[in-house]
């Protein structure tokens, strides 16, 4: 099951993201973007998270994810479309000079923070 790894990777990348003095902890949610053509289960790659995301800190965080259709252009005639199903095929020309221009690929789009997210570096405690 490669939801496992690729939760770990949304939640490394999400680290490294944040800003320097920002704790893992104070991330609320992550939006990703998780393209048709990587055959990810959905719901497997949110009980991955949600089985890592103590471990790495991220502890209220929530996963939210949305699918981004394949768009496929036509070499030969154009014609811009969205693919259902793995043929790739020109819907309009029959021909099979595709380029995949979106639908693959996992992308982070944003974290929401709490807004004591921020840790003082100025603050003392006592």
């Amino acid at each position: 099951m490669h939801e496992g790894y690729l939760a770990q990777c949304i939640l490394n990348h999400a680290r490294a993201a944040l800003p320097v003095n920002c704790l893992p902890s104070k991330v609320d949610s992550l939006l990703v973007r998780v393209g048709k053509l990587d055959a990810v289960s959905l719901d497997a790659l949110q009980f991955m998270f949600d089985a890592q995301k103590n471990e790495a800190g991220f502890v209220g965080a929530r996963l939210e994810i949305e699918h981004e259709d394949v768009i496929c252009a036509c070499r030969s005639c154009g014609t811009v479309s969205t693919l259902d199903q793995p043929i790739f095929i020109c819907p309009q020309c029959a021909s099979p000079e595709l380029t995949v221009e979106s639908g693959r690929g996992i992308t982070l789009l944003e974290m929401t923070l709490t807004e004591e997210s921020i840790v003082n570096e100025n603050s003392h405690s006592s």
